[in-house]
C-alpha cells in the first residue's frame, strides 16, 4: 500500500497510539477470536463476506505511517485488500500455539491489520480464527467485528440475517470528559497516578517457570464449563453475594497460590491486571477504536488464604471500576503520548517491560460476553468461541473467560518456554479443583 493510494485519514485515540507503540519484536499486540465449528464454512461465501466486511470497515483496510513526531492510520481504497490476503486456508489440522500464527507480527506499514485463519482441529472439525491489531478496537469491537462477519456469511448462506449496524465514530475524548466532571476528578486521577508511580517498581507473584527467559512462542490451554456447571457457579456467586466474575478470579488466585507452592517458589503478592471496557464513561457506543481502563488489584498470600477472600476480590473490582481509578491509566497514556514522540513511547513501554529488576503483574485476567443477538451459521454447527490476546514479558500469561448463554470457555495463553506446556497444565488443573471447592 501506499500513501498515494490511501483514501482517508483515521482517527486514532490515545490508547490505540499507545498500542502501536508497544508493537515492537516478540510483542505482537494481536487478539484471537476462535470459532470452533463441526463442519467447514465454504469458502466463497467467507471469501465474499470478508471482502464485504472490509469494505465496510475502513479501519480493516488501513496502514500506519510513522514520522519522528505523529503516527497516523490511513484507509486504502476498498478493491486494493483483497480477501485472498487476508485468509489462510489450511488442508492440515494445526494446534494454533505450535504453528506460529499466535506470535506472528503485522508489519502495520504495509499490510492490512487483520488475518483470517481456517483449517481442520486436531481433535476433529474446524476452527475460524479471527486475528487483529490491537491498535484496530479492543475486546468489545472485536467480538462486533466478528459478529458483522459471521452476520454476512449467514446472509450469503441464506439463512434471515438482519444487517449488520454501522459502526459510528468513536470521538471519545479524554479531554471533554474530565471538563464535563469537573476539577474534583481531574484532582484525583493526578493524585492516583502519583500515588500509585511506585508500582512499576514492584516484584509481585509470577505463575512463570522461567521468568527470565525470552518467549518464542504463544501457546494457550482451553477449558469448557457447560451450562450445567455455569449455572451452578452463578448460584454459588450469588449465594455469596460477589459476582460470578469475582468467584473466577478468585478461584485462580487459589490455584495460582497452590501452584507457586507445589513448584517450590516463595510466598509473594499478586496482582491481577483486569481490563474495563469504558464506553459508558465515555459516551462511546458501537464504535472500534480502543477505550479501556485497567484494574490493578494486589491481594497478599494471607488473603488468598483467607476465607473472606471472594469479599476482597469483589471489593477491590468494585471500587477498581470507579472513574479515578479506572480512568487513571488512561490519563497517564495519554499524558505520556502528547509527551513523548512515537520513538520515545516506544522505547519507554520496551523498558519499562524489559526491565528485569522488577514484574509488575502476575497475570491477566479478563471476561468477554458474547452478545445475545450473535449468531452462527447453522451450516457450520458451532461448537464454542474463545479468546486470545498477545501478551507482553509481564506477565507473560492471560485468562481470558468467554461466555455464551450455552455456558463459558476459558482458555490460558501463555509464552513458551517460560511456561510450559506442562506446568500450564497443571495450574489449570488446580483451577478446576478450586472452581469445584468454591
Amino acid at each position: 500500500m501506499s500513501e498515494r493510494s490511501s483514501t482517508a485519514s483515521l482517527a486514532l485515540n490515545w490508547m490505540d497510539r499507545a498500542l502501536i507503540a508497544q508493537t515492537y519484536e516478540g510483542r505482537p499486540m494481536t487478539t484471537h477470536h476462535v470459532v470452533d465449528v463441526e463442519a467447514p464454512f465454504d469458502r466463497a461465501l467467507l471469501s465474499e463476506a470478508l471482502s464485504l466486511l472490509i469494505a465496510s470497515v475502513p479501519a480493516l483496510r488501513s496502514f500506519v505511517r510513522e514520522s519522528p513526531l505523529r503516527v497516523a492510520r490511513f484507509a486504502a481504497p476498498s478493491p486494493s485488500t483483497s480477501p485472498h490476503r487476508i485468509i489462510t486456508w489450511s488442508d492440515v489440522a494445526l494446534d494454533l500455539g505450535p504453528s506460529g500464527w499466535l506470535l506472528r507480527a503485522f508489519d502495520l506499514s504495509s499490510e492490512a491489520p487483520l488475518r483470517v485463519l481456517h483449517a481442520p482441529r486436531r481433535g476433529g472439525g474446524y476452527q475460524l480464527v479471527f486475528t487483529l491489531h490491537h491498535s484496530v478496537t479492543d475486546g468489545v469491537g472485536a467480538v462486533a467485528l466478528l459478529d458483522a462477519l459471521l452476520s454476512r456469511y449467514r446472509a450469503l448462506d441464506g439463512e434471515p440475517a438482519p444487517a449488520p449496524a454501522p459502526f459510528s465514530p468513536s470521538r471519545a475524548s479524554l479531554l471533554r470528559l474530565l471538563s464535563r466532571k469537573g476539577a474534583r476528578l481531574t484532582a484525583a486521577l493526578l493524585a492516583a497516578n502519583l500515588g500509585s508511580a511506585g508500582r512499576f517498581g514492584d516484584r509481585r507473584a509470577a505463575l512463570l517457570e522461567r521468568v527470565d527467559a525470552r518467549a518464542e512462542g504463544m501457546h494457550c490451554l482451553v477449558l469448557d464449563l457447560d451450562a450445567e456447571e455455569w449455572s451452578r457457579l452463578h448460584d454459588r456467586a450469588e449465594a455469596l453475594g460477589v459476582t460470578r466474575n469475582d468467584l473466577m478470579l478468585g478461584t485462580f488466585l487459589r490455584a495460582a497460590a497452590s501452584w507457586r507452592r507445589d513448584e517450590g517458589m516463595p510466598e509473594e503478592t499478586f496482582r491481577a491486571l483486569v481490563p474495563v471496557d469504558l464506553r459508558s464513561e465515555l459516551g462511546v457506543g458501537r464504535s472500534l477504536q480502543n477505550h479501556l481502563g485497567v484494574i490493578e488489584a494486589d491481594f497478599t498470600p494471607t488473603e488468598v488464604d483467607d476465607t473472606s477472600l471472594l469479599a476482597r476480590v469483589s471489593e477491590r473490582l468494585r471500587a477498581g471500576r470507579s472513574p479515578e481509578r479506572a480512568l487513571a491509566t488512561p490519563v497517564a497514556i495519554a499524558l505520556l503520548g502528547a509527551l513523548l514522540p512515537p520513538f520515545a513511547l516506544r522505547w519507554f513501554f520496551r523498558w519499562l517491560d524489559g526491565r528485569p529488576s522488577s514484574f509488575m503483574y502476575s497475570f491477566l485476567f479478563s471476561q468477554i460476553r458474547l452478545p445475545e443477538g450473535l449468531r452462527f451459521p447453522a451450516s457450520v454447527r458451532a461448537r464454542r468461541v474463545y479468546c486470545l490476546s498477545g501478551l507482553p514479558r509481564q506477565p507473560g500469561i492471560g485468562l481470558t473467560v468467554t461466555a455464551s448463554s450455552g455456558g463459558v470457555t476459558a482458555a490460558l495463553a501463555y509464552g513458551v518456554p517460560r511456561l510450559s506446556d506442562e506446568g500450564a497444565r497443571r495450574l489449570m488443573e488446580r483451577w478446576v479443583v478450586a472452581l469445584g471447592d468454591a
